[in-house]
């Protein structure tokens, strides 16, 4: 997916997922899929994660989507996902 980057951005989570990340970070599914995974090492707000991810993104496109979103079920969250033009 040459075309395709996907960052992600963790917040120090305490529930297993940053170890998770970590993991999946270094196995080569990552570099198949384009996958970028950033580990704060502090807790920080939705939007900082977002500028984080922003300024490390190369694309012209954005899609942002906030946690707990599940685009299978969008209505369920009330989250929306939002796609900007860098």
């Amino acid at each position: 997916m040459p075309d395709l980057e996907i960052i992600i951005v963790d917040s120090n989570s305490t529930d297993g997922t940053k170890q998770y990340l970590d993991a999946l970070s270094h196995s080569p599914q990552a570099s198949k899929l384009g996958l970028t995974i950033l580990l704060s090492e502090r807790r920080i707000k939705w939007t900082e994660a977002n500028q984080i991810g922003l300024n490390h993104s190369k694309g012209e496109w954005v899609c942002l989507s906030k946690p707990g979103w599940n685009p299978a079920r969008p209505y369920e969250t009330g989250y929306t996902l939002r796609i900007l033009s860098k």
